[in-house]
């Protein structure tokens, strides 16, 4: 049996742009902010919408988790409603990241900071930009006074062939399945990303004890 897992985010454009300049990642910082909607509401925000870019940070990193420190309120429903969850992977690279469905804005934003070159997502947009040190940038005339950054970066906007990613999804799928091509996201991927977001939501309950029981009745 062939299984693909839907983490669509894999085909969003801005991702698959960014992916080619994705080295070593040391910290990336992740924000999916979404306002309140009854769907997914009976499931921690961990597993409905922070699962999305626990997948797509193993992705990045190329490494398992290793340390997590997670924080989180249930607000409008009695299971989580916004979480934050700080990650150390295995490869020493750290990520922060934040989720919410009780947000007056719809956002989803990543940063990946890498040596001498940075990268910002706007996952809702598709868009990307690469910023990256100019290979005669000198530390020396940064500190011999005020000066503008923007003459020591060079900045490139990603490109990435369009495509509505789950029009994407679906079409890899079917390329799998005729043996064209491997599978993007494997149930072994999906089984890593749900374990972290699992992990998550038990260091969050350590935190909020009347949360054990709801968790776990819902999960």
């Amino acid at each position: 049996v062939m299984v693909q897992i839907g983490h669509i985010e894999r085909f969003n454009r801005a991702v698959r742009a960014a992916l080619p300049h994705v080295k070593k990642p040391r910290f990336i910082d992740s924000e999916r902010l979404a306002p309140f909607s009854p769907r997914g509401s009976d499931v921690a925000v961990v597993l409905d919408l922070m699962i999305h870019d626990i997948d797509l940070l193993l992705t990045l990193v190329g490494a398992g988790a290793r340390d997590i420190s997670a924080v989180g309120v249930p607000v409008l429903t009695p299971m989580l409603d916004i979480a934050n969850a700080r990650v150390t992977f295995t490869s020493g690279a750290v990520a922060n990241i934040t989720s919410s469905r009780i947000s007056r804005e719809r956002k989803r934003k990543i940063r990946i900071f890498q040596q001498r070159e940075y990268l910002s997502l706007d996952l809702a947009a598709g868009t990307g930009e690469f910023y990256r040190l100019k290979p005669d940038f000198d530390p020396a005339t940064i500190r011999s006074g005020p000066t503008d950054i923007a003459a020591f970066v060079d900045r490139v906007k990603l490109h990435a062939p369009d495509g509505e990613p789950l029009k994407l999804e679906l079409e890899s799928f079917v390329s799998a399945l005729k043996g064209e091509a491997p599978v993007v996201v494997t149930g072994e991927e999906g089984r890593l990303a749900l374990g972290v977001a699992l992990r998550i939501v038990k260091e969050i309950e350590l935190t909020l004890p009347s949360l054990v029981g709801h968790a776990h009745h819902h999960a």
